[in-house]
């Protein structure tokens, strides 16, 4: 009896939060608006001179979900359904709710491709950080004395098996540059990191439409510019550092990529200012310096594209 007793009482309490979890706040509203991001419901108060009333205000972004059945309407809203019932004809409710749905669908369209975006944006950026690495380990192997722990610094960051989804995949691996820094074989450790750039190099230049989604904000053109574009970024880096005297050709046919990135994108990059910096290489000491302000400079345009 006592254990029945119990079992009727939990039955009970299970099915009053069932209530409670199921249950809905009903509104009556006269009419609605829309401003400022936000629902807005009313309903006429007063005797004899009626004037409207808020009754409740939602913010549009923070709607999870919105249906409509005749007069009534059911929002969710932070894990709670309210239901509004309007005290006139219900086609005025279900056009706000097939207007909103619209809302909402491209409110989650619009944050999808700004994910999609993101990780795109994020995977540029490490190419980027591949490709200095890259050169970094090459002028490393012109100074005269080779400091090899600083060269093992620099691949450290991407040493493992590097991998970059971009449509047709992307697959590096530096171990072999490891290993050749670490044998300290300049000649051998020079050919690894050339294999690397001139892989990456032929990867963007052989990407094809069909390997970016159409509906990505990151489109294949500037992609493909922007990578190329700091790829010879950093070769005319690397002329000025191992000393060549003439490298007008290379800088002019950097400034094309830029002016073609630029047309494409919100990327637009001061090209007087960039060249200002590449010949402050020749009479300056400070390399490091400047060789991170310039990279820099364009790394931080890559939000833009």
């Amino acid at each position: 009896m006592l254990i029945g007793r119990q079992k009727n009482a939990e039955s009970i309490q299970e099915k009053s939060g069932e209530n409670k979890k199921l249950k809905s706040k009903g509104l009556v509203i006269t009419k609605y608006e829309i401003s400022d991001n936000k629902i807005k419901f009313f309903d006429a108060k007063g005797f004899p001179k009626k004037h409207w009333v808020l009754i409740k205000e939602i913010p549009i972004q923070e709607i999870s979900g919105i249906e409509s059945f005749g007069n009534e309407l059911r929002i969710t809203w932070n894990e709670e359904v309210y239901t509004f019932v309007s005290k006139k004809n219900s086609e005025s409710i279900i056009s706000l709710c097939d207007n909103m749905q619209s809302l909402l669908k491209d409110r989650k369209k619009t944050i999808e491709n700004n994910e999609k975006s993101f990780v795109r944006k994020n995977a540029l950026r490490k190419v980027m950080d591949v490709i200095d690495s890259s050169f970094d380990i090459l002028m490393g192997l012109n100074e005269k004395k080779i400091d090899w722990i600083h060269l093992e610094g620099n691949v450290a960051g991407v040493l493992d098996s590097w991998k970059l989804d971009e449509g047709a995949p992307l697959n590096l691996d530096f171990t072999n540059v490891s290993a050749a820094i670490k044998r300290r074989i300049a000649e051998e450790t020079s050919k690894e990191a050339y294999g690397i750039l001139k892989f990456v190099y032929q990867h963007f230049d052989g990407l094809k439409p069909q390997d970016y989604q159409k509906d990505d904000s990151v489109n294949l053109p500037n992609a493909k510019n922007l990578i190329l574009a700091y790829y010879m970024l950093n070769d005319v880096l690397f002329g000025k550092v191992v000393g060549e005297v003439d490298n007008e050709r290379e800088i002019l046919a950097l400034e094309g990529v830029l002016l073609d990135l630029a047309n494409g994108s919100n990327v637009k990059l001061n090209i007087e200012e960039l060249k200002s910096g590449i010949y402050k290489l020749g009479v300056e000491v400070d390399r490091d310096r400047i060789f991170k302000d310039i990279r820099g400079s364009f790394k931080q345009k890559l939000i833009m594209l």
